[in-house]
């Protein structure tokens, strides 16, 4: 039995039979990748995160921006591939869900 907490990221094997039980309002954001082919970190910022060469970000509250100028606000996310991306936290609210995603050799 696990208890979910607010902005706090789980890890499960995707193939584990789950059920939950939600009370009120309730927003849910999954990745899931191939074992034996991706590796995913899953983390919750308020500053700038390293820089990462494959990932998926959600702008989770605030606004932030990455090096082309393009500004991502709340409810709005990016997902990249073999290319480097740096977010940076432009309001003192700012909170994103970064992941960063790595190939297993």
């Amino acid at each position: 039995t696990h208890r979910l907490q607010p902005c706090q990221p789980w890890r499960f094997a995707g193939e584990a039979p789950v059920q939950a039980t939600v009370h009120g309002r309730c927003s849910d954001f999954n990745i899931m990748t191939r074992r034996d082919s991706w590796r995913a970190e899953v983390s919750i910022l308020q500053q700038a995160p390293q820089q990462s060469r494959h990932g998926v970000a959600y702008v989770l509250a605030g606004a932030w921006q990455y090096a082309s100028g393009e500004v991502l606000h709340q409810t709005q996310g990016i997902w990249w591939l073999d290319e480097p991306l740096t977010l940076t936290p432009q309001s003192c609210d700012a909170l994103l869900l970064w992941c960063r995603l790595s190939r297993v050799l």
